[in-house]
């Protein structure tokens, strides 16, 4: 098996280009006091955050949040213990459904937990609410991505700041109004301890050396450590972040319909520092990796084994609707054309 990489142009036609560069210096912020934001929890009937991590738990018996609520399957049917008494009493059929779990902690506390169910060839679940309140005025979601039941699991679970439906890590720092905050959060999610961050922090832009015709709705970065995750998409001139070295984590991008998810693949981790603005160059042009096998004359290659990757090395993935079958072009040693291919599916 060979691999193969070429230039891409249909599948990327979202993108094209745009440059803008930012620079300002980070301000100590010398108020310590800390504040407590108090948080409600919310379910959501209709899921419309984009996680950086989603994640669906097989039932296996229970629903696994607390002490666990009993589900039992029959056919295509799930029923599950919503009431934590020992006996299921709600039921979801075909492929999919909402059901919110009452029950109490180890502490005795009442709590609900609503999950979104999905039925592929196996019942699985995902959480289906937030915890939301307010940071310095900006409204804050904390999430479980990790399906545990907790939501103070950084770098695992998730969170969104401000007014926004994409979800960074959750993180110990967030930024708020352009100001960064050093946060706490007990497992139950009940509440977020503030204060003002007193490290050292420097500029990352995300925006000004992306090329797309299409929009950046997501653009997700972690730290090293996982302890500090952002969401830079619509930071037009970055914003200051805790110095250290970040990935892409995960991203987005549209154009009308259509769509395309992003990861890693294989970029360079960006390093930023309090010294000067760290601005990261990806986005277009995009090649094609793909894998292949040649008998003789014949070279055979499907849809399959085919990857799309920016100019950092960042991976596009899930295109929809699938983008324009691209144009592979044979040549010989010489450069002549020998043979030209197209397939639909990428």
């Amino acid at each position: 098996m060979k691999k193969f990489i070429g230039s891409l142009l249909t599948t990327a036609a979202l993108l094209g280009c745009f440059a803008y560069v930012s620079n300002f210096a980070a301000a100590n912020n010398e108020d310590d006091q800390v504040q407590v934001a108090k948080m409600k929890y919310t379910s959501y009937s209709k899921w419309n955050i984009l996680l950086p991590k989603e994640t669906f738990t097989p039932v296996a018996g229970s629903i696994q949040i607390g002490d666990g609520f009993k589900a039992e399957i029959d056919g295509m049917a799930l029923a599950v213990d919503c009431n934590a008494d020992g006996k299921v009493d709600e039921k979801a059929k075909g492929v999919g459904g909402l059901l919110t779990l009452k029950g109490k902690d180890a502490n005795g506390t009442k709590f609900k937990y609503t999950v979104r169910l999905q039925n592929k060839g196996g019942w699985k679940w995902s959480s289906s609410g937030a915890h939301v309140g307010k940071v310095n005025g900006v409204q804050v979601k904390l999430i479980d991505q990790n399906n545990n039941g907790r939501f103070n699991d950084f770098g695992e679970d998730a969170m969104v700041v401000g007014k926004t439906d994409v979800a960074s890590f959750l993180s110990r720092v967030i930024s708020v109004k352009g100001e960064l905050f050093e946060i706490e959060v007990p497992e139950n999610g009940s509440k977020i301890s503030y204060k003002p961050y007193s490290g050292k922090a420097g500029l990352l832009n995300l925006r000004a050396k992306y090329k797309a015709k299409a929009k950046l709705t997501a653009a997700i970065v972690v730290s090293e450590n996982g302890d500090y995750s952002f969401n830079m998409a619509s930071a037009k001139k970055g914003f200051l972040v805790p110095e250290g070295l970040y990935s892409i984590a995960a991203g987005k991008i549209t154009m009308g319909k259509e769509s395309a998810l992003i990861k890693g693949g294989t970029a360079k981790p960006i390093r930023v520092t309090a010294d000067e603005p760290s601005v990261f160059a990806w986005g277009a042009p995009i090649r094609a990796e793909f894998e292949y096998t040649r008998n003789g004359e014949e070279i055979t290659f499907s849809p399959q084994s085919l990857w799309f990757y920016g100019k950092a090395g960042e991976e596009y993935y899930n295109w929809v609707p699938d983008g324009a079958p691209p144009k592979f072009v044979i040549k010989d040693k010489k450069g002549r054309e020998i043979k030209t291919a197209k397939f639909g599916g990428c």
